[in-house]
């Protein structure tokens, strides 16, 4: 563990809301789309944008 932590990997699954697509959904919802509807368009279900919206995930 130390020897990992010190190459600077941080184990653990990796994150499939990247910052990119979190804004995608935040600004589709700004835009006043359903969060069903940006749930198709991102591939994601609608708890994951909801929590993506509401700034859940970093």
């Amino acid at each position: 563990m130390a020897s990992a932590k010190a190459k600077g990997e941080t184990g653990g699954r990796p994150a499939l809301v990247t910052p990119e697509t979190k804004a995608e959904m935040v600004q589709l919802s700004a835009q006043g789309m359903s969060i069903r509807k940006i749930a198709a368009r991102v591939g994601f279900s609608k708890a994951t944008v909801q929590k993506a919206i509401a700034g859940k995930y970093t």
